[in-house]
This record gives C-alpha cells, sequence and structure tokens, in this order.
C-alpha cells in the first residue's frame, strides 16, 4: 500500500510540474493506518447516521470495497453522487494536507455513508498521513498560483 500511494504521489507531482520528491518527500517515511468498516443491513435508515459528511485530514485515502453494496457518495457543487463499488479498485480520496500541498490543485472531497435497508457493506481504508509538524503550505512552485497554509 505504501508503494501504490508513492506511486499515485509521483503521479500527482509530475501533473502539478513540482519535482517528485517534494510532494513525495511530504509522506514518506509517515504513518500508514488501516481501518475496516463494516455496515449492517439497515431496514429503518432514515433513522440512521451512517457516516456523517466530511473530508479526511491527514493526506491520502485509499479506499477498497470488499462487496459490492452501495452507500458511499461525495458532494460536488451542493448535490450527493453515489460513487459504485468496482471490484478490486481502489476509490482514492485527496484529504485536507494533499489539498493545501497542491494549493487545491487537487480538492479534499466532502463524502458520507449511508446504509443500504438490505445488504451488508464492508470497505478496508488505508490513510497515508503526510507531514503535519508545523504549518502546512502549498509547495514551492505552487505559492504564486494563489492559496494559503492551513
Amino acid at each position: 500500500m505504501i508503494g501504490l500511494a508513492t506511486k499515485l504521489l509521483g503521479f500527482m507531482a509530475a501533473d502539478l510540474g513540482v519535482e517528485r520528491e517534494a510532494l513525495v518527500g511530504a509522506f514518506t517515511g509517515r504513518r500508514q493506518s488501516m481501518a475496516i468498516h463494516h455496515y449492517p443491513p439497515c431496514p429503518h435508515r432514515e433513522k440512521v447516521l451512517g457516516i456523517t459528511p466530511h473530508t479526511d485530514g491527514l493526506g491520502l485515502t485509499l479506499l477498497l470495497h470488499v462487496d459490492d453494496t452501495p452507500g458511499l457518495q461525495i458532494r460536488r457543487g451542493g448535490r450527493w453522487f453515489p460513487v459504485r463499488p468496482l471490484p478490486g479498485a481502489f476509490v482514492v480520496n485527496v484529504a485536507d494536507i494533499l489539498d493545501v500541498l497542491s494549493n487545491g490543485a487537487y480538492r479534499s472531497v466532502d463524502h458520507r455513508v449511508l446504509p443500504d435497508a438490505e445488504r451488508a457493506r464492508t470497505t478496508v481504508m488505508i490513510f497515508q498521513e503526510a507531514a503535519v509538524g508545523g504549518e502546512v503550505a502549498p509547495l514551492p512552485g505552487l505559492v504564486a498560483k494563489g492559496g494559503g497554509a492551513l
């Protein structure tokens, strides 16, 4: 998973036009953690929160749907859109620190999870932390494009 996160960050650095090490280095040697979420069927889903709308904070999130039960949604333009599970594929969420490092070129996405009335849902998440000690600011070379520090 560290290798996958490093490759993704390398591609992002190339897309941003910054040195690979400038972005990858912000994540190198940082903690990576994992969570497994299981949502049982919920026949009264209107009475349950699921996971409330939020953005991820640390850096980069890699999410694997273990089954084909929907539930993850992202907000764009004030509307919620489902993220349909794709077998064997990872959903990549840009988190708040990566949003700042990229000076908003990669946006942290507001997302939530709604329970399914009839089927259970299981996901595995890998959270790749970035350098969080002190002030987080856009990478050198991206500052002139606007934005600020977190």
